[in-house]
């Protein structure tokens, strides 16, 4: 009983969560400099397998390299989630 409960409560909120997220990510802005690629890492065609490369449009320099790793916890959110914040970097 107390495992339904919690699977309810679970899914609850990670349905909650997630739609956040989406308004969140939706009304964020990629700046004009910078273009958004993304990246297969592995070929396992899983859209989970994949990863945005961020960088300037107009760069005639090397810049060093940012990794961010999602930590949702398998809970919410994906690779999207921070890659707004990601693109000011």
């Amino acid at each position: 009983m107390f495992y339904c409960l919690f699977k309810k409560i679970y899914f609850a909120s990670k349905s909650a969560i997630e739609k956040e997220n989406k308004k969140w990510i939706l009304r964020e802005c990629t700046p004009e400099d910078v273009e958004i690629k993304t990246h297969a890492y592995s070929d396992s065609g899983n859209i989970q397998h994949l990863c945005n490369i961020c960088r300037a449009k107009s760069s005639t320099v090397d810049f060093p390299t940012i990794i961010d790793i999602h930590g949702g916890g398998w809970l919410c959110g994906d690779k999207d989630t921070n890659s707004n914040f990601n693109c000011h970097l």
